[in-house]
């Protein structure tokens, strides 16, 4: 597992990366309830909105805004970690040691990967609703259908044969275009999807009409 969290720390850029240390160093300066203090707040901060500025700490503990702002990178990233692999707190500091931070910081690290390795569902949640409530797609403004009918000739050119075709246009809202055709099986199988698609929405309809988000 360590191999997998050394693959991501692998991608970060180098120019990042004494920001980071510095973050991590700043934390291991400051006492075992307080960095958890500082872990916690990271935490709630992200799980609520995820806005947080150089002025974050203001009210938890006594630092610099360049600390501030050098912690706030170093939990991110280990939050991109933790969260992305399924990695142990051990597994990220013997990952991370000696390129993220040095052997003076390790016990923060370790304190700092438990917390967050212990909130993952949580964290998890969150940015799976971020990424749900990010996604911005062309929206549906028409969907066109005609039937052709194609014609197969012989050598002769004698009609032998013949198959219907659906002609089909979609346009989005962003104005992005699809022309299509479909053979009969192709609608087929496009009509037992969207009835299953009926259903999963039915089904999902029924299941928030039971909570309060419907109310």
């Amino acid at each position: 597992m360590a191999s997998t969290i050394q693959t991501f720390l692998g991608e970060l850029p180098d120019s990042l990366l004494p920001r980071i240390r510095t973050g991590f160093d700043a934390l291991s300066k400051l006492s075992a309830p307080d960095r958890s203090a500082v872990v916690a707040k990271f935490l709630d901060s992200f799980q609520r909105t995820g806005d947080l500025d150089r002025d974050w700490l203001d009210s938890t503990v006594s630092i610099s805004r360049i600390e501030a702002s050098a912690i706030l990178a170093a939990l991110s990233v280990s939050v991109g970690v933790l969260s992305q692999t399924e990695g142990t707190p051990e597994d990220f500091v013997q990952a991370a040691r000696g390129k993220l931070f040095d052997d003076s910081a390790i016990r923060a690290a370790q304190e700092a990967a438990s917390i967050i390795a212990s909130e993952r569902p949580r964290i998890s949640d969150t940015i799976e609703r971020r990424t749900l409530s990010a996604q911005t797609l062309p929206a549906l403004e028409s969907f066109d259908v005609s039937v052709d009918f194609r014609f197969g000739f012989d050598k002769n050119n004698e009609i032998k044969s013949g198959v219907p075709v659906a002609l089909v246009h979609v346009d989005t809202d962003a104005r992005a275009e699809l022309f299509l055709q479909m053979s009969r099986s192709d609608v087929e199988m496009l009509v037992e999807k969207l009835n299953t698609v009926l259903k999963q929405m039915d089904a999902a309809v029924k299941a928030f009409a039971k909570t309060d988000v419907f109310k």
